[in-house]
């Protein structure tokens, strides 16, 4: 009885010692997430609005965006248009895409859109800034944006961009990338040209140009510093149906953006 008495008495502590501990090894910081786990989309969600509503601060309800001024007076209706999370060798890294067209009703019609890009790192609920471009205005009544990779430590955008005029329409992208705690405009690629609309109704014989190509990033070698494009350009020329041909666009080091090659067809 004395034996069992004794064992009964050392296993109490011992017991309260294991269950303390357990207590201890699950507990984590509000709002701090374990290493090597991503945030949920909820919380990016949550990052985004967040990022925007420091950014912009001044928020109009009626249209559920935040109002930003650019430098000719016209307010534009910023949105958060995507949210990706990349895990890094330092962590999870954070890619914001907002986008916006005129709040103005005085202005329907906008030859430009604008749109603002935030890389940051989540700590412990907060956020540190890595690098961002608030109010960037590009061409088109709408913008779009894609999140892409462009080299393997390198994530940016893919901004659409598109323009009419006299009768022609001319659309295209223009690619922006993180690096060295800035947006950097990485350059932009023609991807339509179409004279369609300009041509004289009573000719004989319409020689139009229409011409479309379609943009992807070759990750071929996935080590390389910065990816190249490739751009499958079909349509017609001067009323000419053309095969489908590829063009490989390469990251130029020296000027620090794409260069199509001279022969590309596609320009403004």
């Amino acid at each position: 009885m004395k034996n069992r008495y004794f064992l009964g008495w050392v296993a109490i502590p011992v017991m309260a010692l294991v269950l303390a501990g357990c207590g201890k090894k699950d507990e984590q910081p509000v709002g701090s997430k374990p290493q090597g786990t991503k945030l949920s989309k909820q919380e990016l969600s949550d990052l985004g609005t967040r990022v925007l509503k420091d950014t912009y601060k001044k928020y109009d309800s009626n249209k559920s965006c935040w109002v930003v001024q650019a430098a000719d007076k016209t307010n534009y209706c910023m949105k958060v248009a995507s949210v990706e999370s990349v895990m890094t060798d330092e962590g999870e890294k954070v890619y914001l895409l907002a986008t916006g067209e005129s709040a103005d009703s005085t202005k329907p019609e906008q030859e430009k859109g604008m749109v603002g890009m935030f890389a940051v790192k989540p700590e412990n609920g907060e956020y540190k800034v890595i690098a961002q471009t608030q109010s960037e205005e590009v061409q088109g009544n709408a913008t779009e944006g894609t999140f892409v990779q462009l080299g393997k430590d390198v994530y940016g955008w893919k901004i659409d961009k598109n323009v009419s005029d006299q009768g022609q329409t001319l659309a295209g992208v223009s690619f922006y990338g993180v690096q060295d705690g800035q947006v950097k405009d990485m350059g932009s690629v023609q991807t339509v040209y179409d004279d369609t609309a300009a041509a004289e109704p009573d000719a004989k014989v319409n020689r139009v140009t229409k011409l479309e190509g379609k943009v992807e990033v070759d990750k071929t070698d996935e080590n390389a510093e910065h990816y190249p494009l490739t751009v499958t350009v079909s349509g017609e020329m001067d009323g000419k149906k053309l095969s489908p041909r590829k063009y490989a666009i390469q990251f130029s080091s020296q000027k620090g953006q794409y260069v199509p090659p001279k022969d590309y067809p596609i320009v403004e």
